[in-house]
């Protein structure tokens, strides 16, 4: 998936550990994660993803935590 960013470099992101269950997604017209897949609370409460993004040279990770 890519986005454009700000100075027009095609900017990849995607989630790059946690999504084990393939529960999330991340459009790439804008980057927006979305639950691609009904949560079910009561097997699983917790959720810690790592999301990269990143122009083929340069990376940046961030976490993101849902409980």
């Amino acid at each position: 998936m890519s986005v454009s960013g700000s100075s027009g470099v095609c900017v990849w992101v995607f989630v790059a550990d946690g999504n084990e269950d393939d529960v999330f997604s991340i459009y790439p017209e804008n980057g927006n994660m979305i639950v691609a897949r009904p949560l079910d609370w009561e097997t699983r409460s917790t959720y810690n993803l790592t999301v990269m993004a990143t122009d083929g040279v340069h990376r940046i990770f961030t976490e993101v935590h849902l409980y």
